[in-house]
């Protein structure tokens, strides 16, 4: 589910495959001032949704091949094009709608390199650019200031979105944040990394714990990072509030009772996912 607009949440259902179609089903509802029915249409199972001038867009597809559809309300999910990738590439969890550059929808994720296993710098930090206009799908390796690959540890986890960028006359930047707190600023143009920071939170190891994870949203000109520590650890949940021009930490917030338990997975009850109130300011 994402928000196009003010107006407008949009729901994607993944529906049983349909041997007439020889394809995956996947259910679009808009949920608007005035609704209509839902929408089924043939399609692979969105990993990204992306809002432009030109319309809603979404794209399927796992592994080397991916599918560009156009999104509406009246007629569902169309394919307009599917294109191959030369490298194996596993899309990111996207907060919402994704990142746009230019006339680009971009995606971000990792490829692998299978001659490094599972080990340390196996996962290559990446982002698909497809042009709605072109259509040409592009696939870059997000590189480190020095022009290297960014690797990771395994199969890392990020999360990224269309409300973790910001853009000036000169840059088009995106927040790509791990599970573990890692984060990488990273230049949607050029698939340069201009800044990274370390996760603001230590954890207590006194029972062996040591573990935790982070969520984050953004909203306006602020990012929030949500430190919620693994059942049983004695450390606090807590909101780390960033700006995203220049990641300065501006303010901090502890959470206590209630709060601090269902973030730090002391209920049976899970934090999944997080908004935050637009109009906060914190200058």
């Amino acid at each position: 589910m994402v928000a196009i607009d003010d107006r407008t949440v949009m729901a994607m259902y993944q529906s049983a495959y349909s041997q007439a179609q020889q394809s995956g089903m996947v259910q679009t509802q808009w949920f608007t001032p005035q609704p209509q029915q839902p929408v089924t249409s043939p399609a692979e199972t969105p990993v990204a949704v992306a809002h432009r001038a030109s319309g809603v867009y979404a794209v399927g597809g796992a592994g080397n091949d991916y599918t560009l559809y156009s999104v509406s309300e009246s007629q569902g999910m169309r394919k307009l094009v599917t294109k191959s990738v030369d490298s194996r590439f596993t899309p990111a969890f996207a907060s919402g709608l994704v990142p746009c550059a230019d006339d680009g929808i971009t995606l971000f994720g990792d490829m692998d390199d299978e001659a490094k296993g599972n080990g340390y710098g196996s996962q290559m930090l990446a982002l698909l650019t497809w042009n709605v206009k072109t259509q040409e799908l592009t696939q870059n390796t997000v590189t480190t200031a020095s022009g290297e690959a960014q690797r990771y540890v395994g199969e890392e986890s990020f999360v990224y979105g269309e409300q973790l960028t910001w853009r000036s006359e000169d840059t088009h930047e995106m927040i790509a944040m791990s599970m573990g707190g890692d984060v990488e600023i990273i230049d949607m143009r050029t698939a340069r990394i201009t800044d990274s920071a370390e996760p603001p939170q230590t954890f207590d190891v006194t029972f062996d714990v040591g573990k935790g994870q982070y969520g984050i949203v953004g909203a306006g000109d602020f990012a929030y990072m949500v430190f919620m520590p693994e059942g049983g650890s004695n450390d606090d949940a807590k909101i780390y509030v960033h700006r995203k021009s220049d990641w300065e930490l501006v303010h901090m917030i502890a959470a206590q009772g209630a709060l601090n338990d269902l973030l730090g997975n002391r209920k049976e009850l899970y934090p999944t996912v997080f908004a935050a109130n637009p109009n906060m300011q914190w200058n």
